[in-house]
């Protein structure tokens, strides 16, 4: 195993991570407006409903941000070891 696969497979592993985070914060996002209140106390609900959506989104906001540059740092590290491992191959 050389270092393109072992980067190659921490990039995947990045990538699934981040993708994962994205899709629960956009169920999050959606999951909030899915729902109607028939009761008398509705707004208590709602806001009560909002403050934990928006608890929950703002926590996991820094590992998405964390992940997301983390995966185009090796995106551009394992495009710049493909280049530097096949650049002799390249006839101009």
């Amino acid at each position: 195993m050389n270092v393109f696969h072992v980067i190659f497979i921490i990039w995947a592993l990045l990538l699934t991570a981040f993708t994962a985070l994205m899709v629960y914060r956009g169920h999050l996002n959606n999951h909030e407006t899915d729902q109607l209140f028939l009761s008398d106390n509705a707004n208590e609900i709602l806001v009560e409903e909002h403050n934990d959506v928006v608890r929950r989104a703002t926590f996991i906001q820094p590992f998405c941000n964390g992940l997301g540059s983390a995966a185009a740092l090796v995106s551009v590290l394992l495009v710049g070891v493909y280049v530097a491992k096949n650049i002799h191959n390249i006839r101009f």
